[in-house]
């Protein structure tokens, strides 16, 4: 290629040197300090920071055209001409001459608007003005926007900001509360929550705002920060909203049932629990419609602690009075919670036949029109049909909860979603699409604290190294996922990590650390725990057999293949029947009732 001619003079290596030191590595201010130093022929008058630089650009224009391009900066990166050419008709006049003049610095974009050359530029021309004049000018766009628009609807936002920085503060809090709230119509939490703070800000200000009212902003901002996965935060808000509504002991029982879901989501399960308990003394006694609805909902968060917990037995008793409670009341929500709880603590004790009622909370939110929640009991229901070896429906359950958390923002539960359909490709063998969902997925939950569903992909990420015969990475992982799991106090998850990190000592060459690694998972996860106790048994059978111990690996996996056929775990079936093929050799019949069990989950024979 043939490299077009040019009459620029090449720079000097020290010129080179210096532009890439006072750049401080941004690649903005070292495109400026380029142009700077083009047009004078030397580095040696450079100015020592980005802003000073751009500061210098602005000051060489004409008084009057700092005066449009400050007050183009109050309206953002881009912005309509007309609204600044009214907004300042009484200061200066904008024309086409003035845009000539401004080229390079402000130019049209191919949507029409008018932009600038880059948001340092924007933010330079912006700290230019007094804070006074800021005011004035937020203020004449806010006025001139409300006046022009025929909807507010879609200007709500931008009026809110404008308001608030021109310290109108009931304007502020009228319309960053409208926008708060349509933007959790549309599935922005983090849009909304930043408009309810706004209008938070602005609420102290406006004697007209009553404590309840700034008790429901704080809610419904504790809400927002919940789905945008802002846990700690969520739980700030619902903690200033409880210290507002001191007279009101229902309305508390309710926030502390939110403040139980954020702590929940942080994997706090024993503060969690303390706030179930305080939120219950609230409505204790109490037998009207709104207390007992409350209540329901309390008992029904506690009932699913206790099943993190391991505790089932105490989770089934607590779910049933929370029924009971929900439906006296009609507290729709409440039921579905508690069906969730119940149908997992069944499980965990072995029990599938009474599991039957998470269907019945997905069509609660289904009937409610909750895209959110009906993706995450979408979800709750695919869990059961993976384990009931229905995989190709728990397929179309994990993803479509994963879509429809992802439509209501909602990123984490979005990455659980995602995390259970890892799982299942590690299941089926497919590693390296299974690991791309759980790395991503992983990222997300890590970020935003949701430490227990980290932790779950975090064992799917680990199981993909052994079947690669990465035993000691698989073990490095699952140690620290158990030290981690059994900090955290979810049974199911110390116990899974346990059962991998069996497999992994048994085939890194260290078995009798994989029987105590077991030991000690089984005496942590409590005594509610049968869901596990055929791949317990495969876990030890694995160490067993690395032990030479043979008689008794194979009675392990005899009570691995029992335990699953009576629960009727068609996964943990085939692993126990491939496990006692190496030990007899496979039958005619042992081959058909492989094949057909491995056919049934989808999984491509080897």
């Amino acid at each position: 290629m043939v490299e077009a001619a040019t009459d620029e003079k090449p720079l000097h290596p020290h010129e080179v040197e210096e532009l890439a030191r006072r750049s401080g590595g941004s690649p903005l201010f070292l495109l400026e300090l380029l142009d700077v130093t083009r047009a004078t022929g030397t580095a040696d008058a450079l100015p020592d920071s980005v802003e000073a630089l751009l500061t210098a650009d602005i000051d060489r224009l004409p008084p009057s055209d700092r005066v449009v391009l400050r007050a183009a900066a109050v309206l953002g990166a881009t912005f309509e001409r007309e609204l600044l050419e009214t907004a300042l008709h009484d200061d200066v006049t904008v024309d086409d001459a003035v845009w000539a003049r401004l080229r390079g610095l402000v130019d049209p974009a191919s949507s029409g608007r008018m932009q600038f050359r880059n948001s340092l530029l924007r933010e330079a021309a912006y700290e230019g003005l007094s804070f006074r004049r800021r005011r004035q000018l937020h203020a004449r766009v806010a006025e001139t926007i409300e006046a022009a628009a025929s909807s507010l609807d879609d200007e709500a936002a931008t009026l809110a900001l404008h308001y608030s920085a021109a310290r109108r503060h009931e304007k502020t809090w009228h319309f960053a509360r409208f926008a708060a709230d349509r933007a959790q119509t549309v599935a922005a939490p983090l849009e909304a929550a930043r408009l309810y703070e706004l209008a938070l800000s602005a609420a102290g200000f406006v004697r007209s705002a009553s404590r309840r009212e700034r008790a429901e902003v704080l809610v419904a901002l504790g809400t927002a920060r919940e789905t945008a996965g802002l846990f700690d935060q969520s739980y700030d808000a619902l903690r200033q909203a409880s210290r507002l509504l001191a007279d009101d002991r229902v309305e508390q029982a309710r926030i502390s049932a939110r403040r139980t879901r954020a702590r929940v989501r942080r994997g706090a399960y024993p503060l969690a629990l303390r706030e179930t308990a305080a939120g219950l003394r609230l409505v204790e006694g109490r037998e009207d419609a709104d207390a007992v609805a409350a209540r329901a909902t309390l008992r029904a968060m506690r009932s699913e602690i206790c099943m993190f917990q391991g505790r089932a037995r105490e989770s089934i008793r607590i779910a049933e009075v929370a029924i009971a409670e929900a439906q006296q009341a009609d507290a729709l929500e409440a039921l579905a919670h508690a069906y969730t709880a119940l149908d997992g603590s069944y499980q965990m004790l072995g029990q599938p036949e009474n599991a039957v009622h998470e269907r019945k909370a997905l069509e609660i939110y289904m009937q409610l029109g909750n895209d959110r929640l009906s993706g995450i009991y979408g979800l709750n229901v695919g869990v059961q049909a993976y384990a009931d070896g229905k995989w190709d429906e728990a397929v179309e359950l994990y993803t479509n909860a994963r879509e429809a958390c992802l439509r209501a923002g909602d990123r984490q539960n979005a990455a659980h979603a995602a995390t259970n359909l890892g799982e299942l490709l590690v299941s089926r063998g497919r590693l390296d699409e299974a690991e791309r969902l759980l790395v991503d997925a992983r990222r997300t939950l890590r970020s935003s604290g949701y430490a227990a569903f980290a932790l779950f992909a975090e064992i799917q990420l680990a199981r993909c190294a052994l079947p690669r015969g990465e035993a000691s990475v698989a073990l490095d992982a699952l140690e620290q996922i158990a030290r981690e799991a059994l900090g955290v106090g979810y049974a199911a998850l110390v116990l899974e990590a346990g059962v991998y990190l069996g497999h992994a000592h048994a085939q890194a060459g260290s078995p009798e650390a994989g029987l105590e690694a077991l030991d000690a998972a089984v005496a942590a996860g409590r005594e509610d725990t049968a869901l596990y106790a055929a791949a317990i048994e495969r876990a030890r059978a694995a160490c067993l057999s690395a032990l030479g111990r043979r008689d008794e690996a194979r009675a392990c996996l005899d009570r691995a293949l029992e335990e699953a056929e009576r629960q009727g775990l068609l996964y943990e079936q085939l692993e126990a029947r491939r496990a006692r093929a190496e030990f007899d050799g496979e039958s005619a019949e042992e081959l058909r009732e492989t094949a057909r069990l491995a056919q049934l989950l989808g999984i491509e024979a080897d």
